[in-house]
C-alpha cells in the first residue's frame, strides 16, 4: 500500500516559507516605523484620509462571471501523455493502471459543472461547497484516503498597480489531483509545460509530487510579490529622506493594509506545510 510521505518530496523547501514570513514581518516593522514618524502630521491633515478606498487588492469574485469554466485534463506517466478538454465531465475516460490524472478547472462559478465533477469523482458535498465558496480561509483537511487544501494565489499586476488575490483548491485522492482556480491567470503553465515535454521528475513520480510542485509554485509567487513590496518600501525610505507628503502617507497606509492581508495568506500555509511534514505516513493512495 503506497503512502503519501512529505519527506520523500524534496521540491518544497520549508525555509522558503520562513523567509517569506520573516521578510513580511520586517517590512511591517519598517512600515510601522514610518507610521510613527508620520504622527508629526496635524490631525486636520490626517483627517483628510478618512473615507479613502481600501488598499489596492483585487479579489477575483467580480471577475468570475466573465470566465468560461474550462476543465483541462492531463493523463500521464513516464511513457505516455494525453491532454484534453471535455465538453461533459461524464466523458472523461477512466484512469488506467500506473497512470496519473490531473484535472485543472478554471472558474468555479458554474455550480452545475462543479457539482457533476464532484459526483464523477466522489467528492463530498461539503468539500464541493468549500470549493465554490471563494472567501474560504487557507486550510487543510486530511481524511482517510483524501487530502483537501484551500489556499490563496497572490500575483501582482504591474500595469494597473494592483495585487490580485484568488482562491485555489486542491483535491487529492489516490492517483488523481483536481485543482480549482478562480480565474484564467494561470501560474501553473510552466508546470504544465514540464509535463508536456517530460522534463523534471513529475511524470516519473506519483501524483503527490505534482501536488507539491504546484504548492511550490504558489510559494514562488509569494516571494515575487514580497520582492515587489520590498521595492516599494525602499522607495518610501528614499522619499521620506527628502520630504513628507500626503501621497507618501497614503502609500504607507496602503502598503500596511496589503502586508496585513498578505500575512493572513502566508501564515496559515506555513502551518499547513509544517503539518504535512509531520505526517510521516498520511495514507491517501
Amino acid at each position: 500500500m503506497p503512502y503519501f510521505n512529505c519527506n520523500d518530496i524534496p521540491i518544497l523547501k520549508q525555509h522558503r516559507i520562513r523567509a517569506a514570513t520573516n521578510n513580511e514581518h520586517n517590512m511591517l516593522e519598517n512600515l510601522a516605523e514610518h507610521s510613527t514618524k508620520i504622527n508629526i502630521l496635524s490631525k486636520a491633515r490626517r483627517s483628510t484620509l478618512i473615507g479613502l478606498p481600501p488598499t489596492l487588492i483585487n479579489t477575483s469574485k467580480d471577475l468570475q462571471q466573465n470566465i468560461r469554466v474550462n476543465p483541462t485534463v492531463f493523463f500521464y506517466n513516464e511513457e505516455t501523455f494525453q491532454e484534453a478538454s471535455y465538453r461533459s465531465i461524464e466523458d472523461i475516460r477512466e484512469i488506467k493502471t500506473n497512470e496519473c490524472l490531473w484535472i485543472d478547472v478554471t472558474g468555479v462559478h458554474d455550480h452545475d459543472l462543479i457539482t457533476r465533477l464532484g459526483r464523477r469523482f466522489n467528492i463530498h458535498p461539503l468539500v464541493v461547497a468549500d470549493i465554490e465558496t471563494t472567501e474560504q480561509r487557507t486550510k487543510l483537511d486530511v481524511f482517510e484516503d483524501t487530502l483537501f487544501l484551500v489556499g490563496k494565489m497572490i500575483y501582482p499586476d504591474i500595469q494597473q498597480q494592483i495585487t490580485h488575490i484568488e482562491q485555489i483548491s486542491f483535491y487529492l485522492k489516490e492517483n488523481i489531483l483536481i485543482t480549482f482556480q478562480e480565474t484564467s491567470k494561470d501560474i501553473f503553465e510552466p508546470i504544465k509545460n514540464r509535463i508536456r515535454q517530460n522534463k523534471g521528475r513529475i511524470r516519473r513520480s506519483k501524483i503527490d509530487y505534482l501536488f507539491y510542485s504546484l504548492v511550490d509554485r504558489i510559494v514562488d509567487q509569494y516571494m515575487d510579490v514580497l520582492d515587489i513590496i520590498g521595492t516599494k518600501v525602499e522607495s518610501i525610505d528614499h522619499q521620506l529622506m527628502r520630504t513628507l507628503s500626503r501621497d507618501t502617507l497614503e502609500t504607507i497606509y496602503d502598503l500596511k493594509r496589503e502586508m496585513l492581508y498578505f500575512r493572513r495568506s502566508i501564515s496559515p500555509l506555513k502551518e499547513i506545510i509544517n503539518k504535512l511534514q509531520k505526517e510521516e505516513e498520511t495514507q491517501i493512495m
